[in-house]
């Protein structure tokens, strides 16, 4: 029989000679009750006995049953069998004990110094805690869920959970969508006709998605809404005759209400709103379709979520009264869309929204903390209420009709809700309509300004005058909010000309510009914001004029700090993209660098774009290694050509050079340019002079003969940032710098004479005949080697540095091959490389 109404009752295991004790706590009375002649029970250990165990295994509790005393661990041992071998698999299942403990608490027959209610109470813990040691005993033990079922004594029932909290393990009987059969069996006389149900479900299923494909703003979310399609589907099916919204609504919103019960009251509500329904033509019983007009609906709501008196007002105002508004919306609309007539989508959009007034989510991790986001936002309530009869852009025209014209209903910009106190809804959007566009773009651009303060940043500049040149330091131009509407031929001129123009003259220092271009998904809705913003504070400022009352006051704060919110939603992501000028061919082009969907740390606008740059894309860079500034520079060694390199720089050249050329790395200030000139001495690259003018720096060059005198130049040792003078210094490598002559002490004979350069090791002259000498004039060198492929690539920098300081190198190759080679092979691949690299073949 169970498993004809209940199937997956099959797939439980058949366990045999399974002994069994079942006590109701609704059902057993503390007067006890006669099992069988000469036996009347009259406690719980007294029943638990006699199920297990009929009379004889009653004999072990008599005189504790009889006399109402709580039996010991040893006792309870009997009772489960352990005694016996083998020990008898027991089941022992305890339901509605919180109604029992009410009645034993109330017991008037004293027992000693206790109580019928404190002598349970000892039993059950004594019980749990046998059970617990007991390998073949198990003991299911039920309570309510809620305080609403729990009669009100939460302490009792706190107590009742503390009692097994030690050594139970909890389990909710039904979790998740397993709900949803579970309320078809409960509700419904017999199964629902599948066929029924799947045409239903993939109706509503196909309309969500299909509106939530249409609402996407991006690919990815468009997809996610199709790949939901199955699962939303099998939802509906499961959940019929009831949407899948309620139910969800019921079991995650309202059970944060405390008066709520979960089990008896939902079952409750739900079976007079269905059988309402069965009156109607309704295809689902969903938010929407409760009929609160329906007086025995509207009284099981009430009686579930509470506050009947303190919402008759709403009801009779926006919903259920002869003149109600969403009553005279939904005539109005049927008036205009015939096809309309019946369908009421203003009542059932405002009726959903009362469903969702009530309770609310939870924050993740907050257990029964305090509930939050009471009401419902827009996409949650066009899904819980749209239909075959309703259209999303019906019921988006409704809504917003709704949202205009009811005297409860609040909206904060995010969510709809139900309040008790009348909304300020009329005076504000007539306040909105008084905000010009001008006006809050003005407001917009000061916000922005304020944000940009102190940072190298323009807000909006109206031609390439208003942004700085010859700023050692990379900045951003923010460009105004109607530059996306612009068309791309105008887009591309206006920012070539903020990037390579300073009015009439060509942008020097334009390696230090890129352009933060606005993303036009945020535009709209940061204009609506602001423009609410300024209607709520000048709204907030004619109190006396429109006798607004203190809750009023406090709504327009709440919707202000709401719209606050958008605002810096709004701002944070309003810049997106950056523009920077690049170089290729001698031709300028833009080269966008969008954040896309790239997590960053960062916030505020400035900080996330520079994050982007810097750190994302490695666009501009907050550090520059010393010889990179050699080699960028193109000194000494990194020269274009041998001949008359140049050996130093001014500092100002180099400012120049990497803000001005597009080819080179750009720098976020010219501090770095410090940092690496103050390592590359204090390293040795090169040598700093403080006063650059006294260096002809034309005569620093390689076999001039020019030496830069030592007493100028600081080598080898730390240089404070703030010594470096970007304007008038002057950086010479080591080999420009004049060497020092050292004089020995005073009294030390000059035995070895030597020269010293910077701050190195003395080196003595080199003495005629010595060992020494042949070493210094050694000029000839043999190298016979033989290379693999890896050890030849290895040995390049080797041979490269002995061909710089000999001018050329001759270099004799001997391979052979076992298989021979190639000749067009050894063509292409070898001689032919060879001569284009120049290279001179000795016979």
């Amino acid at each position: 029989a169970l498993e004809k109404n209940w199937p997956q009752a099959k797939l439980w295991p058949q366990l045999a000679d399974v002994r069994v004790a079942v006590f109701d706590g609704e059902k057993f009375d503390i007067q006890g009750r006669e099992v069988e002649a000469g036996i009347r029970v009259q406690t719980l250990w007294g029943w638990i006995a006699y199920r297990l165990g009929g009379a004889s295994l009653y004999e072990e509790v008599r005189y504790h049953d009889e006399h109402r005393i709580a039996p010991g661990g040893d006792v309870i041992v009997k009772l489960l069998g352990r005694t016996q071998t083998p020990e008898p698999p027991t089941l022992i299942m305890l339901d509605e004990v919180l109604q029992y403990f009410e009645r034993a608490q109330a017991d008037v027959v004293r027992v000693g110094e206790s109580t019928l209610g404190r002598q349970t109470l000892t039993f059950i813990q004594d019980l749990c805690t046998e059970v617990a040691h007991a390998p073949h005993a198990v003991m299911i033990y039920s309570l309510q869920a809620s305080v609403g079922e729990a009669f009100g004594n939460v302490a009792l029932l706190n107590m009742l959970d503390h009692l097994t909290a030690r050594v139970d393990a909890k389990r909710e009987p039904v979790v998740g969508d397993e709900i949803l059969p579970v309320l078809q069996c409960r509700l419904l006389s017999t199964p629902p006709d599948a066929t029924v149900s799947e045409a239903v479900a993939d109706s509503f299923a196909n309309l969500v998605t299909s509106m939530r494909a249409a609402n996407a703003r991006t690919a990815s979310e468009k997809r996610a809404a199709q790949d939901e399609l199955l699962t939303l589907r099998k939802r509906y099916q499961l959940a019929y005759p009831f949407h899948p919204a309620l139910i969800d609504l019921m079991k995650e919103r309202w059970a944060a209400i405390a008066e709520f019960q979960r089990t008896r009251g939902a079952l409750r509500f739900l079976s007079t709103a269905l059988h309402a329904l069965k009156e109607g033509s309704g295809l689902l019983l969903g938010p929407g379709d409760v009929s609160l007009s329906n007086g025995d609906v509207q009284n099981a709501f009430f009686t579930e979520v509470g506050q009947r008196e303190p919402f008759k007002a709403v009801l009779e105002a926006d919903l259920t009264g002869p003149n109600a508004r969403a009553r005279r919306i939904d005539e109005r609309l049927a008036s205009e869309y015939p096809h309309l007539s019946g369908v009421r989508p203003a009542t059932r959009l405002a009726t959903a929204i009362l469903m969702y007034s009530f309770g609310g989510l939870r924050r993740a991790g907050e257990g029964n903390g305090e509930p939050i986001a009471t009401g419902v936002i827009e996409s949650e309530l066009l899904a819980a209420v749209i239909g075959p009869d309703l259209d999303g852009l019906t019921a988006q025209s409704a809504l917003k009709a709704l949202r205009e014209e009811c005297l409860f209903l609040h909206y904060d910009g995010v969510r709809y809700v139900f309040k008790t106190t009348p909304n300020v809804t009329q005076l504000l959007e007539q306040e909105f309509d008084n905000v010009t566009m001008k006006e809050a773009e003005e407001k917009i651009k000061e916000e922005l300004e304020k944000q940009l303060a102190s940072r190298p940043a323009y807000a909006w500049p109206a031609d390439s005058t208003r942004v700085d040149d010859r700023k050692p330091q990379f900045a951003l131009a923010y460009l105004p909010l109607d530059f996306v509407s612009w068309g791309q031929a105008r887009q591309n001129q206006y920012a070539l000309d903020i990037l390579l123009k300073h009015g009439d003259q060509p942008r020097r220092y334009r390696n230090a510009l890129g352009l933060a271009v606005p993303n036009l998904q945020e535009i709209e809705s940061l204009r609506r914001a602001m423009r609410y913003s300024l209607a709520i504070e000048r709204l907030r400022g004619k109190k006396v004029q429109n006798n607004l009352t203190t809750e009023q006051m406090a709504q327009l704060k709440e919707r202000g700090d709401t719209e606050k919110g958008k605002v810096e939603s709004a701002f944070r992501n309003l810049y997106n993209a950056v523009w920077l000028p690049t170089a290729s061919n001698g031709n300028i082009s833009l080269d966008p660098i969008d954040i896309g969907a790239r997590p960053l740390g960062a916030t505020t606008i400035h900080e996330r774009l520079m994050e982007l740059l810097t750190t994302v894309h490695n666009k501009v860079y907050g550090k520059l290694m010393a010889h990179k500034l050699l080699e960028y520079m193109r000194l000494g060694e990194f020269a274009q050509d041998s001949v008359g390199r140049p050996l130093g720089i001014s500092t100002n050249q180099i400012v120049d050079a990497f803000y001005e050329n597009l080819g080179f790395p750009r720098l976020v200030d010219d501090k770095i340019i410090r940092r690496a000139i103050a390592q590359g001495v204090k390293d040795g690259y090169f040598g700093y002079v403080g006063r650059g003018d006294r260096v002809a720096g034309d005569k620093v060059r390689e076999g001039s003969g020019y030496l830069v005198p030592r007493a100028q130049v600081i080598l080898n040792r730390d240089l404070l940032e703030d010594e470096i003078d970007l304007g008038s210094g002057f950086i010479v490598l080591p080999e420009a710098i004049e060497p020092e002559v050292v004089t020995p002490p005073v009294g030390v004979p000059p035995s070895e004479p030597g020269l010293q350069t910077g701050t190195g090791p003395v080196v003595p002259p080199v003495q005629p005949g010595t060992e020494k000498e042949a070493r210094a004039a050694q000029t000839h060198v043999e190298l016979h080697l033989r290379l693999t492929r890896a050890q030849l690539y290895a040995s390049f920098n080797a041979l490269a540095n002995l061909a710089e300081k000999a001018g050329s190198i001759g270099v004799t190759v001997s391979a052979d091959s076992m298989t021979g080679f190639d000749p067009v092979w050894l063509r292409n691949a070898v001689k032919e490389p060879l001569d284009e690299a120049g290279a001179e073949t000795i016979d």
